[in-house]
């Protein structure tokens, strides 16, 4: 019990050694060598006014979003519209657009339950992000499962996108809804 005790002891630790915005970001660009998502000022202003312990800390966002990283944004966003165009692929949708979360028209009613609560989570901080679709598997089981390698390759791929060494900075893409 001890040891697992000074083992969150030094993750919290960790997790939240900045105490000011400039350093946070100095801190986001130190550890993913990426400069912070668009908004960071307004995620980090809403988490440190919950005094949330988690500053500092977002390898496990990172590593997941890692793949979607070699993609580029209208591959993305046309191959979420398709699968959600599919009834078969019981998929439903979660449309923000203008700062405001709706649910797509295609949900099963004995689902929707799943997505009021999405809604109501994304409520709490919508205003802040960008325009775009959601897509959620709506049965009961997991349906992805990708090769490993398949995966390393991606990741792989999507570490070298947006690096700090390119010169990129991150912005929401420009004219998103023309590709709807």
């Amino acid at each position: 019990m001890e040891e697992a005790y000074e083992q969150h002891q030094t993750w919290v630790k960790q997790a939240s050694t900045s105490k000011a915005l400039g350093h946070a970001t100095d801190e986001y660009r130190r550890r993913y060598k990426r400069h912070p998502p668009p908004k960071f000022d307004e995620w980090y202003n809403y988490a440190t006014s919950r005094t949330s312990l988690i500053i500092d800390d977002y390898d496990s966002i990172h590593e997941d979003l890692l793949p979607f990283w070699a993609s580029d944004a209208l591959t993305l966003r046309t191959r979420t519209r398709a699968m959600i165009l599919d009834p078969w692929n019981e998929v439903a949708e979660v449309n923000i657009r203008n700062g405001k979360a709706d649910i797509g028209p295609n949900v099963l009613p004995t689902h929707r339950w799943m997505l009021d609560g999405v809604i109501a989570m994304l409520n709490n901080f919508v205003q802040w992000l960008p325009d775009m679709d959601l897509a959620f598997n709506i049965n009961d089981e997991s349906r992805v499962a990708i090769p490993y390698e398949t995966l390393e390759t991606l990741k792989a791929i999507g570490d070298g996108a947006g690096r700090l060494d390119r010169g990129k900075y991150n912005e929401w893409s420009p004219n998103r809804a023309d590709t709807w």
